[in-house]
């Protein structure tokens, strides 16, 4: 062989090692990509159940404590919003009161 067909050989080597190279952090990327979304979703759904969860397990607990929390003058819904019987009765006497 000659000195330019050894530099040849050489520059193939080098490009296909560069291509290898490439390949393997494409994947890398990819895979951090990957489990940042996945990460990004945990951390949405442990938040979540950080702020609901105590919601919900003090809700009984603050009901049997002061008798008028689920009664009061809040909603009888969900987390005090009015449910449907509330609000029912609120255009009753509203429409009662306009006739």
């Amino acid at each position: 062989m000659n000195d330019d067909q050894m530099q040849l050989t050489r520059i193939e080597q080098l490009l296909q090692d560069n291509l290898e190279a490439t390949r393997e952090v494409n994947e890398l990327v990819r895979d951090l990509r990957r489990w940042g979304r996945l990460g990004f979703w945990f951390r949405i759904v442990i938040w979540a159940a950080v702020i609901i969860l105590p919601l919900l397990l003090l809700r009984p607990i603050l009901q049997t404590l002061i008798p008028a929390a689920g009664t009061g003058g809040a909603g009888s819904g969900f987390f005090g919003f009015p449910s449907q019987s509330d609000i029912e009765e609120a255009l009753d006497s509203y429409q009662g009161g306009t006739q």
